[in-house]
């Protein structure tokens, strides 16, 4: 028992030393995943995040939360094929299915950690990576936690929650062309 304290502390000290060194910029944050820290958290969280968790995230997760959010904000194209290679967002997902809805902290970090991915790839290089098989099943299986998050109390996970939903939307329905839509219009009037 006293060694799985001093192992949790031990934990515990290290990623928070992790995240304050990810916040200091992008070439931090670069040399973390060189160095193979990232891997390092990323699988810590993955161990410690399971189905039986009660709904509560502890200060630990909250570290490795904000190291992965200092990575996606910098929006660094190999650092977000890095942490989607890692299947991040599977993994953001996934807490995001089994955290009490009113943790806000740890959700709205998650939906930053999202939003920064997604837009990364829309923006650049990468977009063929947001249309993988990967993101769309981890997406279309996540619909319901950001439908019921939409509802949140709290007004900045709300908007969030939109903006995905809303992004999705988009990418999942594109605009048709303007034959299309005479088609479409025809089709209707009759």
């Amino acid at each position: 028992f006293v060694i799985a304290i001093l192992i949790n502390s031990i934990k515990n000290e290290v990623c928070f030393i992790i995240s304050n060194i990810a916040c200091e910029g992008s070439d931090q944050c670069h040399a973390l995943i060189d160095k193979g820290a990232i891997s390092s958290i990323i699988s810590i969280i993955d161990d410690i995040i399971a189905p039986e968790v009660d709904g509560n995230i502890d200060n630990i997760c909250l570290d490795i939360l904000y190291t992965l959010s200092y990575i996606s904000c910098f929006q660094v194209h190999e650092q977000i094929k890095y942490l989607l290679d890692k299947e991040t967002v599977m993994l953001m997902c996934s807490i995001l299915t089994i955290i009490d809805n009113s943790y806000h902290r740890a959700t709205d970090i998650i939906l930053d950690i999202i939003t920064n991915i997604i837009k990364t790839c829309q923006d650049g290089k990468h977009k063929r990576l947001l249309h993988s098989v990967y993101l769309q099943v981890t997406f279309d299986d996540s619909l319901d936690i950001f439908n019921s998050l939409r509802q949140s109390t709290n007004l900045i996970i709300a908007n969030k929650a939109n903006v995905f939903i809303a992004s999705r939307t988009k990418q999942l329905h594109p605009p048709l062309p303007p034959y299309e839509m005479m088609e479409l219009d025809m089709m209707v009037r009759v």
